[in-house]
């Protein structure tokens, strides 16, 4: 699930893993969305709210330690919804998408730390979230056990294999079934 309510019109503008000095880690630790969208963000995962605050670089930020017992950092908001204590759900609305702290223009900063607050123990949050680490609009990696799937409705001429985590309207569904009689 990606950090947004409406996941239609999301971009990355800056990756996971990019080499930078002036970062504390000496890479980004996470990712950067941009909505053309609604700007609402929501949990990728349930868990208890730890941090939620205004404080230096990040800005309006808010910590969730998750079931799953990562810590996922939503930074630079312009506004939180969530106090310290809450539990919040998959997918509920957290905050909003702005521009405070250290940044320049209105964005996301999203990252997974396995130990709060350590810059050095992050995981890449693209591959967490199923998504590619590039610049652009965001898209989605098929599913480790569909990819032979997909590489066989591409040959056969049935799909373009794009977009593998988007949903199928009944026309697409048509489309298909007639190129396999």
């Amino acid at each position: 699930m990606l950090p947004y309510l409406d996941q239609s019109k999301l971009r990355i503008t800056n990756p996971y893993g990019k080499i930078d000095a002036s970062y504390t880690a000496g890479y980004h630790t996470g990712l950067d969305f941009v909505s053309d969208g609604e700007k609402l963000i929501t949990a990728i995962a349930s868990g208890k709210v730890i941090r939620s605050q205004l404080y230096g670089a990040w800005g309006n930020f808010i910590v969730v330690q998750q079931e799953d017992g990562l810590y996922c950092v939503y930074a630079h908001l312009s506004r939180r919804d969530v106090a310290c204590g809450d539990y919040v759900a998959q997918g509920q609305v957290i905050g909003q998408e702005g521009s405070t702290g250290n940044s320049t223009g209105s964005h996301l900063h999203i990252e997974l730390e396995q130990t709060y607050y350590d810059p050095y123990s992050t995981i890449n949050i693209a591959d967490y979230l199923g998504i590619k680490n590039e610049v652009g609009a965001v898209e989605y990696l098929p599913s480790e056990w569909a990819k032979d799937a997909q590489a066989w409705a591409i040959n056969q001429g049935v799909s373009d294999g794009k977009s593998p985590k988007e949903e199928v309207t009944r026309e697409q569904v048509w489309t298909m079934l007639y190129r396999l009689r």
